[in-house]
């Protein structure tokens, strides 16, 4: 018999049925049926099990009955398949109150159709034999619903046995972990570094393969509140748990419920969960802070498709949370927010949850109470200040934030409990050694630009966009406190330092246009100080012969003529200045050699954070006028110096300078002039 050939049989038999009787009486009863499948997929037999005697003989669509169980085999009679119709509109009823939302049922089909192993009635057990059992429901309703408890008293049964036995010990079997995943569960994945809270939306096994085998996961569909430069919503996680043998500890896998994490501290851990998501939610914007700690970014080898093939580097320094940015700079890590959460929900209409054609009222208060939960968990926020973030929300957040290394150079997954408040050198502008007039003149320039008042932007160029920026530049021999300018300006002002060379730009001009586009724009967005160290190919006078080398000036000029941020460049050659940069550069500073005075002044400065009454000015004045050296070098001796102290346990000494001074000393070149 044909597919079509059966349902012509079925829809006679109905017919037949409303011809002698327009409004058949259901029967209250379940029947329970063995369809065997044909060769091409079409059902050939229909048969009634042994325990359903009284069935025999009646019409074969069964669309009279409560509830049908209907057991597929194929032409083999192996079984396929077993599934549980519910008929009654009583029962339809019920389930569509009891377990609304849930992810992997069509309330409003009919029958309403649940697979075996019957998750949805073990899931809601409880709920569903408190509503059959309930004062409220009529005689009729009573009698529907006891076919339906009956049937949950005995297929549930071996299920139900198993499953108390084990938790009391809080283990479970591979083939049970399904009963542990009830939609809406708040569970946790254990990664090697962080803990992550999800909430489950569904679960099904699935075949992997891995490592040439195909290996059986249990599948988890979990959802996660996130942001993606715009809204915050749910995203959609897979999770998995792989195939074990035996019993096993529920706290052992790799996803598991939150109630089952240790007792004495599973309230400990939600709250710690909340409160990392209520911080992860205020670093979202552009945010700069200090970090010492793990962070997942590209492997050296290549770019990473996914963020399962970020690796963790060790990474220590400043740092700019900032998604909108990344998700420029990384489009394949941007969030995608699950469907359901695209767009907030109105007042008459859940978005993602199956409609039910029903006015206000003709629902159930308890149908009314899950719309509204199930609105307010899949609804989207946009990132403004009327949204605010519940508990609910922050519990489910990502343990990592987006962000930009500056010290790197990298973009990079930072964990959020690792995020600390910056600790600013406030005394790194006072202790430079700088003549004071320089020192106000910066100071003065970097707070005015960042006010933009109204008297400062009275003298910008008369074309849009022009003569915004705030551009320094800083010439003289290496070690004279160039870039610890810029350093210490940022630290006063409490703003990033944005710190690139020229090398780090390409040697090809489109390359570099585009990285210095790429670089300004961030820069911009950051608020933060961009310092552009060894700008000596940018600076450098053009001429007939240096096209490639005029191209870059050409491309420099132009850009930073329209750059409105602030701007410190340093060369060790001015003779070759392109003139041309005059009219961009709103300072100049010359840095000369130090004299006695300027070192002996380095060395105090630096020696001051060195907790010893040893260094006397007599002892300071002698070391000023002992070592011709910069302030870099001054700096790296101390450093060496401590060290060397540190290793024979006794106070940093003048000995120790003068031992690694004359080790560097007695360094000769190999090809001597």
């Amino acid at each position: 018999m044909s597919v079509a050939d059966y349902e012509s049989v079925r829809s006679m038999a109905h017919r037949d049925g409303d011809d002698e009787d327009k409004n058949p009486k259901m029967k209250v009863d379940l029947i329970d049926i063995i369809e065997t499948q044909g060769e091409w997929g079409h059902r050939t037999t229909v048969t009634l099990t042994a325990d359903i005697h009284k069935a025999k003989g009646e019409k074969q669509g069964y669309q009279e009955y409560a509830i049908i169980l209907r057991r597929l085999r194929d032409r083999h009679n192996i079984p396929k398949s077993t599934r549980l119709e519910i008929q009654s509109p009583i029962i339809r009823s019920c389930l569509q109150e009891v377990l609304e939302g849930y992810p992997t049922i069509n309330m409003n089909s009919d029958p309403i159709i649940l697979d075996k192993p019957f998750a949805p009635l073990f899931h809601y057990r409880k709920d569903l034999l408190k509503y059959a059992a309930s004062e409220d429901r009529t005689e009729e309703e009573k009698s529907h619903m006891d076919i339906l408890v009956e049937f949950m008293k005995k297929y549930l049964k071996e299920t139900k046995n198993i499953y108390d036995k084990l938790i009391l010990s809080e283990l479970t079997t591979y083939d049970l972990l399904w009963t542990l995943f009830r939609p809406e569960e708040v569970v946790i994945a254990q990664r090697d570094h962080f803990t992550e809270a999800y909430v489950v939306d569904s679960c099904s096994v699935t075949d992997v393969l891995t490592d040439g085998e195909i290996v059986t996961h249990l599948s988890l569909i979990g959802r996660q509140w996130d942001y993606n430069g715009t809204r915050f919503g749910h995203v959609t996680t897979g999770l998995i748990i792989k195939r074990f043998f035996g019993n096993k500890k529920i706290r052992d896998l790799e996803v598991y419920p939150i109630a089952y994490h240790v007792e004495a501290d599973s309230k400990g851990l939600r709250e710690r969960l909340i409160a990392r998501g209520l911080k992860w939610r205020s670093i979202l914007d552009v945010t700069h802070r200090e970090y010492d700690a793990l962070a997942w970014a590209d492997p050296l080898s290549k770019v990473a498709e996914n963020i399962n093939e970020l690796v963790p580097i060790h990474t220590s320094g400043r740092i700019i949370l900032d998604y909108g940015t990344h998700q420029q700079a990384k489009p394949q890590f941007a969030t995608m927010l699950s469907r359901a959460s695209i767009t907030k929900v109105d007042e008459n209409k859940v978005a993602g949850i199956h409609d039910i054609l029903l006015d206000d009222a003709a629902e159930s208060e308890a149908i009314k109470a899950k719309k509204a939960q199930y609105k307010d968990a899949h609804a989207s926020y946009l990132n403004n200040d009327s949204y605010i973030m519940t508990e609910a929300q922050a519990l489910l957040a990502p343990a990592r934030v987006r962000g930009f290394s500056l010290t790197d150079k990298m973009w990079a997954f930072f964990l959020v409990d690792e995020v600390k408040e910056i600790k600013w050198a406030e005394k790194s502008f006072e202790t430079l050694r700088l003549e004071e007039k320089f020192k106000n003149t910066i100071y003065a320039l970097v707070r005015v630009h960042s006010k933009r008042s109204r008297q400062y932007e009275q003298f910008e160029d008369v074309i849009a966009g022009k003569g915004k920026g705030l551009i320094f530049l800083l010439t003289g021999p290496r070690g004279l406190s160039k870039t610890l300018t810029a350093e210490s300006i940022a630290e006063e002002t409490k703003k990033p330092l944005y710190t690139i060379t020229s090398g780090e730009l390409g040697t090809d001009v489109v390359q570099t246009d585009q990285s210095l586009r790429r670089i300004f724009t961030r820069a911009k967005t950051w608020n933060a100080i961009l310092l552009l160290d060894e700008a000596d190919v940018f600076l450098a006078k053009r001429d007939r012969k240096g096209l490639q080398r005029n191209a870059f000036v050409s491309v420099f000029l132009r850009l930073i003529e329209y750059y409105q941020g602030i701007l410190f460049l340093t060369t060790n050659r001015v003779d070759e200045f392109d003139e041309a940069f005059q009219s961009r550069i709103r300072l100049t500073i010359h840095y000369q050699p130090q004299d006695d005075g300027g070192r002996t002044t380095i060395w105090r400065n630096l020696l001051s954070r060195i907790e010893s009454k040893a260094w006397n000015e007599d002892i300071l004045e002698r070391l000023g006028r002992s070592y011709k050296i910069n302030g870099r070098e001054i700096n790296n001796l101390i450093q060496t110096a401590a060290a060397l102290a540190e290793h024979e346990e006794v106070p940093l000494a003048e000995r120790h300078i003068e031992t690694v001074y004359g080790l560097n000393t007695m360094v000769q070149p190999i090809y001597p002039e």
